[in-house]
């Protein structure tokens, strides 16, 4: 319903396409759902090949991560692959990222995209995460 919601106020102010990556039980719901608020929907079903993720994540302008309200993470790892291909999110987690999305402008959206790539680049890229692995082990070892 979060996403349903978000899609319809997006969709007051502009053109909204939302590409779905993935899957499941509720898949056919959720497509419904936003195209009942307005939305363009391109479901493109399980997609494991990065390149073709890239090539999808390229063209948007953020990634949906929505959590239903009795759900409490700091990150999930599809943060992780948004950031991974330079896409910033939308999410509804308490006290994590706030935007005016309306109001930003094109260079808005840019400085975003490269922000979350270098968070990725920063935490999350294997080789930090290893590095950081090998200093801990080495503290307790």
């Amino acid at each position: 319903d979060a996403i349903a919601d978000l899609t319809a106020q997006l969709a007051r102010l502009k053109p909204v396409t939302v590409h779905v990556i993935g899957d499941g039980e509720k898949c056919p719901q959720l497509l419904q759902a936003l195209r009942d608020a307005g939305a363009e929907v391109d479901w493109l079903g399980v997609v494991f090949d990065e390149s073709r993720k890239h090539e999808v994540m390229s063209r948007c302008h953020f990634g949906f991560n929505l959590m239903k309200p009795d759900v409490c993470v700091g990150l999930t790892m599809k943060s992780v692959d948004y950031f991974r291909h330079d896409l910033p999110i939308l999410n509804n987690i308490p006290a994590d990222t706030a935007a005016r999305v309306a109001a930003m402008t094109v260079e808005d959206c840019l400085r975003m995209r490269k922000n979350v790539r270098r968070v990725f680049d920063e935490n999350f890229d294997l080789p930090v995460v290893q590095a950081r692995y090998a200093a801990l082990l080495q503290g307790i070892v």
